[in-house]
Protein backbone atom coordinates (compact mmCIF):
# COMPACT_ATOMS: atom_id res chain seq x y z
CA UNK A 1 0.00 0.00 0.00
CA UNK A 2 1.46 2.99 -0.89
CA UNK A 3 2.18 5.17 2.09
CA UNK A 4 0.56 9.05 2.16
CA UNK A 5 3.02 10.68 1.53
CA UNK A 6 4.41 8.58 -1.15
CA UNK A 7 0.48 9.60 -2.50
CA UNK A 8 0.39 10.80 -6.31
CA UNK A 9 -2.66 13.00 -6.46
CA UNK A 10 -1.69 14.46 -10.01
CA UNK A 11 -2.18 13.13 -13.58
CA UNK A 12 -1.64 14.74 -16.69
CA UNK A 13 -2.29 18.10 -15.50
CA UNK A 14 -5.79 16.64 -13.26
CA UNK A 15 -5.33 17.09 -9.59
CA UNK A 16 -8.32 14.42 -8.23
CA UNK A 17 -8.63 16.34 -5.05
CA UNK A 18 -10.75 18.74 -6.96
CA UNK A 19 -13.60 16.17 -7.40
CA UNK A 20 -12.43 13.27 -4.75
CA UNK A 21 -13.20 12.52 -0.97
CA UNK A 22 -11.85 10.26 1.22
CA UNK A 23 -13.91 8.34 3.62
CA UNK A 24 -17.56 8.97 4.17
CA UNK A 25 -19.29 11.57 6.03
CA UNK A 26 -20.60 9.38 8.98
CA UNK A 27 -20.20 6.12 10.60
CA UNK A 28 -23.65 4.72 9.31
CA UNK A 29 -23.52 0.77 8.58
CA UNK A 30 -26.14 -1.94 7.53
CA UNK A 31 -27.51 -1.67 11.22
CA UNK A 32 -28.70 2.10 10.06
CA UNK A 33 -30.80 0.77 6.98
CA UNK A 34 -33.76 0.07 6.96
CA UNK A 35 -34.86 -2.96 4.54
CA UNK A 36 -33.13 -3.69 1.68
CA UNK A 37 -31.87 -6.98 3.28
CA UNK A 38 -31.72 -8.90 -0.08
CA UNK A 39 -29.11 -6.35 -0.98
CA UNK A 40 -27.14 -6.27 2.29
CA UNK A 41 -27.02 -10.34 2.30
CA UNK A 42 -26.10 -10.24 -1.90
CA UNK A 43 -22.63 -7.92 -0.80
CA UNK A 44 -21.98 -9.98 2.52
CA UNK A 45 -21.65 -13.12 0.04
CA UNK A 46 -19.68 -11.20 -2.18
CA UNK A 47 -17.15 -8.93 0.33
CA UNK A 48 -17.31 -10.28 3.60
CA UNK A 49 -15.88 -13.60 3.72
CA UNK A 50 -13.18 -15.43 5.97
CA UNK A 51 -10.13 -16.58 3.96
CA UNK A 52 -11.55 -19.80 4.07
CA UNK A 53 -14.53 -19.31 2.20
CA UNK A 54 -12.14 -16.90 -0.54
CA UNK A 55 -9.61 -19.74 -0.87
CA UNK A 56 -13.16 -22.07 -1.46
CA UNK A 57 -14.49 -19.64 -4.44
CA UNK A 58 -11.01 -19.12 -5.59
CA UNK A 59 -11.05 -23.29 -5.95
CA UNK A 60 -13.97 -23.53 -7.45
CA UNK A 61 -12.61 -20.76 -10.26
CA UNK A 62 -14.95 -18.30 -9.32
CA UNK A 63 -13.72 -14.82 -10.08
CA UNK A 64 -14.37 -11.74 -7.50
CA UNK A 65 -17.14 -9.10 -8.23
CA UNK A 66 -15.83 -6.06 -8.95
CA UNK A 67 -18.65 -3.41 -10.27
CA UNK A 68 -21.10 -3.25 -8.38
CA UNK A 69 -24.61 -0.89 -9.30
CA UNK A 70 -27.30 0.54 -7.16
CA UNK A 71 -30.15 1.39 -9.08
CA UNK A 72 -33.50 2.22 -8.28
CA UNK A 73 -35.52 5.17 -8.17
CA UNK A 74 -34.96 8.71 -6.87
CA UNK A 75 -35.14 9.27 -2.78
CA UNK A 76 -35.13 5.41 -2.57
CA UNK A 77 -31.60 5.33 -0.17
CA UNK A 78 -28.91 4.37 -2.82
CA UNK A 79 -26.60 6.77 -1.57
CA UNK A 80 -27.16 5.84 2.06
CA UNK A 81 -26.72 2.27 0.88
CA UNK A 82 -23.77 2.77 -0.74
CA UNK A 83 -22.00 4.74 1.99
CA UNK A 84 -23.15 2.43 4.82
CA UNK A 85 -21.20 -0.33 2.81
CA UNK A 86 -17.90 1.03 2.59
CA UNK A 87 -18.06 2.01 6.30
CA UNK A 88 -18.43 -2.04 6.76
CA UNK A 89 -16.67 -2.61 4.32
CA UNK A 90 -13.50 -0.44 5.66
CA UNK A 91 -14.28 -2.06 9.21
CA UNK A 92 -14.04 -5.70 8.14
CA UNK A 93 -11.00 -5.17 5.93
CA UNK A 94 -9.25 -2.92 8.74
CA UNK A 95 -6.40 -0.89 7.91
CA UNK A 96 -5.94 -2.77 3.91
CA UNK A 97 -8.78 -0.78 2.61
CA UNK A 98 -8.89 2.88 1.75
CA UNK A 99 -12.32 4.33 0.75
CA UNK A 100 -12.84 7.02 -1.72
CA UNK A 101 -15.98 8.64 -3.45
CA UNK A 102 -17.01 11.08 -5.75
CA UNK A 103 -20.53 11.93 -8.25
CA UNK A 104 -19.93 11.73 -12.06
CA UNK A 105 -21.38 15.06 -12.06
CA UNK A 106 -18.30 16.38 -10.70
CA UNK A 107 -16.10 14.57 -13.48
CA UNK A 108 -18.02 16.11 -16.06
CA UNK A 109 -16.25 19.14 -17.63
CA UNK A 110 -17.13 21.68 -20.55
CA UNK A 111 -14.00 22.00 -21.56
CA UNK A 112 -12.87 19.18 -24.83
CA UNK A 113 -11.16 16.50 -23.46
CA UNK A 114 -11.20 17.26 -19.65
CA UNK A 115 -13.85 14.69 -18.78
CA UNK A 116 -11.88 11.82 -20.54
CA UNK A 117 -9.12 13.03 -18.65
CA UNK A 118 -10.26 13.12 -15.17
CA UNK A 119 -11.70 9.56 -15.50
CA UNK A 120 -8.49 8.13 -16.57
CA UNK A 121 -6.60 10.52 -13.74
CA UNK A 122 -9.80 8.67 -11.16
CA UNK A 123 -8.72 5.12 -12.46
CA UNK A 124 -5.01 5.80 -12.42
CA UNK A 125 -4.93 7.06 -8.88
CA UNK A 126 -6.80 4.29 -7.21
CA UNK A 127 -4.08 1.96 -8.63
CA UNK A 128 -1.81 2.99 -5.89
CA UNK A 129 -3.60 1.38 -2.92
CA UNK A 130 -3.48 -2.83 -2.28
CA UNK A 131 -7.01 -2.73 -2.06
CA UNK A 132 -9.79 0.40 -2.79
CA UNK A 133 -13.52 1.04 -3.10
CA UNK A 134 -14.44 3.80 -5.36
CA UNK A 135 -17.75 5.33 -5.25
CA UNK A 136 -19.17 6.97 -8.37
CA UNK A 137 -22.51 8.35 -7.52
CA UNK A 138 -25.16 9.44 -10.50
CA UNK A 139 -23.54 7.29 -13.16
CA UNK A 140 -25.64 8.66 -15.68
CA UNK A 141 -24.42 11.84 -15.52
CA UNK A 142 -21.17 10.10 -17.56
CA UNK A 143 -22.48 6.61 -18.87
CA UNK A 144 -25.20 7.80 -21.09
CA UNK A 145 -26.26 5.84 -23.85
CA UNK A 146 -24.02 6.34 -26.81
CA UNK A 147 -26.72 6.32 -29.29
CA UNK A 148 -27.98 9.72 -27.41
CA UNK A 149 -24.93 10.77 -27.28
CA UNK A 150 -23.22 10.30 -30.63
CA UNK A 151 -23.32 13.91 -31.80
CA UNK A 152 -22.06 15.30 -28.58
CA UNK A 153 -18.11 16.28 -28.71
CA UNK A 154 -17.43 16.03 -25.01
CA UNK A 155 -20.10 13.66 -23.33
CA UNK A 156 -19.56 10.71 -26.56
CA UNK A 157 -15.20 10.41 -25.70
CA UNK A 158 -16.32 10.22 -22.30
CA UNK A 159 -18.46 7.33 -21.90
CA UNK A 160 -15.57 5.73 -24.89
CA UNK A 161 -13.10 6.38 -22.19
CA UNK A 162 -15.37 5.05 -19.42
CA UNK A 163 -16.00 2.06 -20.70
CA UNK A 164 -12.22 1.58 -21.49
CA UNK A 165 -11.18 1.49 -17.56
CA UNK A 166 -14.65 -0.42 -16.42
CA UNK A 167 -13.08 -3.16 -19.12
CA UNK A 168 -10.01 -3.09 -17.15
CA UNK A 169 -11.41 -3.80 -14.20
CA UNK A 170 -11.04 -7.84 -14.26
CA UNK A 171 -6.77 -7.08 -14.37
CA UNK A 172 -7.29 -4.31 -11.11
CA UNK A 173 -7.86 -6.92 -8.12
CA UNK A 174 -7.32 -4.30 -5.61
CA UNK A 175 -10.50 -2.35 -6.81
CA UNK A 176 -14.17 -2.37 -5.99
CA UNK A 177 -16.48 -0.36 -7.96
CA UNK A 178 -19.46 0.82 -6.13
CA UNK A 179 -21.65 2.95 -8.58
CA UNK A 180 -25.56 4.07 -7.87
CA UNK A 181 -28.13 5.91 -10.54
CA UNK A 182 -31.46 6.79 -10.43
CA UNK A 183 -32.07 5.98 -14.72
CA UNK A 184 -30.45 2.96 -14.87
CA UNK A 185 -32.24 2.46 -18.52
CA UNK A 186 -30.66 5.71 -19.89
CA UNK A 187 -27.36 3.99 -19.36
CA UNK A 188 -24.90 2.40 -22.73
CA UNK A 189 -25.51 -1.11 -23.04
CA UNK A 190 -22.04 -1.92 -23.31
CA UNK A 191 -21.58 -0.37 -19.39
CA UNK A 192 -24.55 -2.26 -18.35
CA UNK A 193 -22.77 -5.48 -19.51
CA UNK A 194 -19.81 -4.66 -17.32
CA UNK A 195 -22.13 -5.04 -14.10
CA UNK A 196 -21.57 -7.82 -12.09
CA UNK A 197 -23.62 -7.13 -9.47
CA UNK A 198 -26.81 -5.39 -10.00
CA UNK A 199 -28.84 -4.88 -7.00
CA UNK A 200 -32.05 -2.93 -6.92
CA UNK A 201 -33.01 -0.29 -3.88
CA UNK A 202 -36.78 -0.54 -4.19
CA UNK A 203 -39.60 1.82 -2.62
CA UNK A 204 -39.75 0.49 0.93
CA UNK A 205 -42.16 -1.80 2.18
CA UNK A 206 -44.53 -1.71 4.63
CA UNK A 207 -42.29 -3.32 7.07
CA UNK A 208 -38.95 -0.83 6.18
CA UNK A 209 -41.22 1.99 6.61
CA UNK A 210 -42.81 1.13 9.78
CA UNK A 211 -38.97 0.46 10.43
CA UNK A 212 -38.16 3.87 9.80
CA UNK A 213 -40.86 5.65 11.84
CA UNK A 214 -40.20 3.75 15.15
CA UNK A 215 -36.52 4.80 14.91
CA UNK A 216 -37.18 8.26 14.19
CA UNK A 217 -40.30 8.71 16.04
CA UNK A 218 -40.97 6.00 17.98
CA UNK A 219 -40.56 7.47 21.17
CA UNK A 220 -42.81 10.88 20.58
CA UNK A 221 -45.62 9.02 18.95
CA UNK A 222 -48.59 8.36 20.73
CA UNK A 223 -49.28 4.87 21.79
CA UNK A 224 -52.97 4.98 20.08
CA UNK A 225 -51.08 5.14 16.32
CA UNK A 226 -51.45 2.12 14.73
CA UNK A 227 -47.93 2.35 13.01
CA UNK A 228 -48.93 -0.63 10.79
CA UNK A 229 -52.08 1.03 9.17
CA UNK A 230 -50.01 4.21 8.51
CA UNK A 231 -46.79 2.22 7.32
CA UNK A 232 -49.37 0.22 5.06
CA UNK A 233 -50.53 3.80 3.55
CA UNK A 234 -47.09 4.82 2.77
CA UNK A 235 -46.46 1.99 0.68
CA UNK A 236 -49.86 1.79 -0.96
CA UNK A 237 -48.93 6.03 -1.41
CA UNK A 238 -45.45 4.63 -2.98
CA UNK A 239 -43.70 6.56 -0.16
CA UNK A 240 -39.67 6.68 -0.83
CA UNK A 241 -37.60 6.95 1.87
CA UNK A 242 -37.05 10.85 1.17
CA UNK A 243 -40.86 11.21 1.43
CA UNK A 244 -41.19 9.29 4.60
CA UNK A 245 -38.52 11.60 5.75
CA UNK A 246 -40.03 14.65 4.59
CA UNK A 247 -43.02 13.19 6.64
CA UNK A 248 -41.13 12.62 9.66
CA UNK A 249 -39.76 15.85 9.79
CA UNK A 250 -42.83 17.55 9.44
CA UNK A 251 -44.68 15.58 12.10
CA UNK A 252 -41.39 16.62 14.40
CA UNK A 253 -42.39 20.30 13.21
CA UNK A 254 -45.93 20.29 13.82
CA UNK A 255 -45.17 18.17 17.55
CA UNK A 256 -43.02 21.84 18.06
CA UNK A 257 -45.78 23.92 17.39
CA UNK A 258 -48.29 22.74 19.73
CA UNK A 259 -45.87 22.21 22.49
CA UNK A 260 -45.12 25.60 22.27
CA UNK A 261 -49.25 26.24 23.34
CA UNK A 262 -49.43 23.42 25.23
CA UNK A 263 -46.51 21.79 26.80
CA UNK A 264 -48.58 18.84 27.65
CA UNK A 265 -48.81 18.13 24.39
CA UNK A 266 -45.60 16.16 24.32
CA UNK A 267 -46.57 13.31 21.93
CA UNK A 268 -47.68 13.04 18.30
CA UNK A 269 -51.35 11.75 17.28
CA UNK A 270 -53.28 10.80 14.84
CA UNK A 271 -54.91 13.72 13.58
CA UNK A 272 -51.27 15.26 13.14
CA UNK A 273 -50.75 12.51 11.11
CA UNK A 274 -53.82 12.48 8.89
CA UNK A 275 -52.82 16.24 8.47
CA UNK A 276 -49.25 15.55 7.78
CA UNK A 277 -50.21 12.93 4.77
CA UNK A 278 -52.43 15.15 3.24
CA UNK A 279 -49.72 17.77 2.77
CA UNK A 280 -46.95 15.50 2.09
CA UNK A 281 -47.21 13.04 -0.87
CA UNK A 282 -45.02 11.02 -2.99
CA UNK A 283 -42.38 12.62 -5.44
CA UNK A 284 -42.28 9.30 -7.22
CA UNK A 285 -43.22 9.84 -10.91
CA UNK A 286 -45.58 6.38 -12.21
CA UNK A 287 -43.37 6.83 -15.82
CA UNK A 288 -40.26 6.68 -13.78
CA UNK A 289 -42.12 3.58 -11.95
CA UNK A 290 -42.90 1.78 -15.52
CA UNK A 291 -39.57 2.52 -17.29
CA UNK A 292 -37.22 1.13 -14.18
CA UNK A 293 -40.17 -2.00 -14.63
CA UNK A 294 -39.16 -2.31 -18.27
CA UNK A 295 -35.61 -1.96 -17.63
CA UNK A 296 -35.33 -4.87 -14.89
CA UNK A 297 -37.30 -7.26 -16.90
CA UNK A 298 -35.09 -6.55 -19.92
CA UNK A 299 -31.59 -6.43 -18.36
CA UNK A 300 -31.88 -8.61 -14.98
Amino acid sequence: MAEDAEIIYEFDGVNVRDFLFEGTSSNIGFADVVGMEEGKNAVRREFFLTPEQQALKAELGLENKRFLMLYGLPGTGKTFFALALMNELRSFWSDDIRVFSTSCEQLRSSFVCGTEKNIVALFEFVKQFKRCVLFLDALDAIAIDRTRAFDDPILMPAVNTLLFKLSSLSSSPNLVLVTATDRPYNLDNAILSKVDLPIEVPLPSCGASMDLLKRKIGKIIDFNVDLVAVSKRLEEAQFSIYDATKLIEKLKSDLFEKTLGDPSANRIDAKMVDDALQKIKSSINQHEIARLEKFRTEWF
